[in-house]
């Protein structure tokens, strides 16, 4: 339906984080991702970047049970950065219509128009964030993440129809046709701010293989109701 749309996407990232301040309470994240897709009359690109600063406020007890282990509870926040632009024309070919009106005779239209769409959105968030985590026997871990944003940007879109209009005027009382041409256009713009604040929660679970993971997760937002799950590997050095 209109309001609902499904999606599959496969993507790679890299990661780096860096200690600062206190070694075993602090994190620091940076992470840039970019993307373009462009075929026939249709482009997109999209690109961001982020930074992230985690703090364990409450640390794990050292005595934990080999089998069964928790992580504390660690809070973060930071700035991220995202911009999706798109475009799209085409060509809409002739157009051809015939108007009769009664008593007065008939008006025959042509129309060969351009259709040119386009978007920009910028999109600037200040993320608040809580989680933890419980491992299992160093195998399996479950974690959540509770998260609320703050939201700052913009977001442009425009449509823009012009082609030449031919008009061909035939009188009820004769058999003359009357011709005009004119060059139209047709232009919409808009311009909307994003949601102020939103919402998120993620649940997922991790499957340790030595120098890498494996990891099944579920996140929802409060902005339009979204969800997504994710299956994904990570390795790490």
């Amino acid at each position: 339906s209109p309001d609902r749309l499904g999606a599959f996407s496969a993507q790679a990232a890299l990661s780096l984080g860096f200690h600062f301040v206190d070694d075993d309470r602090s994190r620091f994240f940076v992470s840039f991702a970019s993307s373009d897709y462009s075929k026939n009359a249709l482009s997109i690109e999209n690109w961001g970047w982020g930074v992230l600063w985690q703090y364990d406020v409450v640390r794990a007890s050292s005595g934990s049970s080999p089998l069964l282990s928790w992580s504390g509870i660690r809070i973060g926040t930071g700035f991220r950065w995202n911009r999706f632009q798109s475009h799209f024309s085409k060509h809409l070919g002739e157009l051809d219509t015939t108007l009769a009106i009664p008593g007065e005779g008939s008006v025959d239209a042509t129309v060969s128009a351009d259709l040119d769409m386009s978007g920009d959105v910028k999109v600037m968030s200040v993320p608040l964030e809580i989680g933890t985590s419980i491992k299992w026997a160093s195998v399996l871990s479950v974690y959540g993440v509770a998260g609320a944003d703050a939201h700052f940007g913009n977001a442009n879109a425009s449509i823009l129809v012009r082609g030449p209009v031919n008009f061909a005027a035939t009188p009820a009382d004769t058999d003359e046709s009357k011709t005009a041409s004119a060059d139209a256009s047709y232009s919409i713009s808009k311009s909307e701010s994003p949601d102020r604040f939103s919402l998120r929660g993620l649940v997922g679970l991790q499957f340790e293989l030595g120098r890498g993971s494996v990891f099944l997760q579920y996140q929802r937002s409060s902005l339009a109701k979204s969800e997504a799950a994710a299956l994904g590997f990570r390795t790490y050095f």
